[in-house]
């Protein structure tokens, strides 16, 4: 995220969450998380990057589908699937 649009659209991110972790939602965010992992296939993009809280990312790990799904609940996914989807 070296580019100033980028800059600008992760400042929107961290906005649009309050500055919070887009998981818990209730612990500053202290890290940028990829939704899934790059190695795994994820894009190194700010459209894939959600602002987490050093437990909950830890938490995430490598998790992808019903393991992510077990872990932070349906509800919780989906709406940021949705926002990730409708970000741009």
């Amino acid at each position: 995220m070296k580019d100033e649009a980028s800059r600008t659209a992760w400042a929107k991110a961290l906005a649009d969450f309050n500055g919070l972790c887009a998981y818990c939602q209730t612990r500053k965010h202290a890290e940028r998380d990829h939704f899934i992992r790059r190695h795994k296939g994820g894009k190194d993009d700010v459209t894939h990057c959600l602002p987490a809280c050093v437990e909950c990312n830890k938490r995430k790990s490598d998790l992808l589908g019903n393991e992510l799904i077990a872990t932070f609940g349906e509800a919780t996914i989906e709406r940021l699937r949705i926002y990730l989807e409708n970000r741009f």
